[in-house]
């Protein structure tokens, strides 16, 4: 069977085992997306990353609910993760970014 959108939703604790089903349902579903092993290990270490990183920063290690979806369209695989977590002040990544010098990169 051959998928060209799913979008999953689940109320997540902050534990390995809710995040590692989560994300172990993602995986079956991407592939069922695409056949392309590459493709494949990219999408689920994007979707493990995001839902991790929304467990922890935006949920602030508390239960939250994260929502997959992913779309093949003409050819394109396009990836949305989203949350009701604790956002990112736009201005603060924006600053961070101008402050960073040549000298902080070395």
């Amino acid at each position: 069977m051959t998928l060209n959108k799913f979008s999953v939703s689940a109320h997540l604790d902050f534990t390995p085992e809710s995040i590692d089903s989560f994300i172990n349902i993602c995986e079956g579903l991407i592939a069922h997306i695409t056949d392309d092993a590459g493709a494949r290990y990219f999408l689920k270490n994007a979707v493990d990353e995001l839902t991790v990183n929304a467990m922890e920063h935006g949920y602030l290690r508390q239960p939250g609910e994260i929502t997959v979806s992913i779309e093949r369209q003409e050819g394109k695989i396009y990836l949305e993760i989203a949350d009701q977590g604790v956002g990112i002040d736009p201005s603060a990544v924006r600053m961070d970014r101008e402050a960073r010098t040549e000298e902080d990169l070395i």
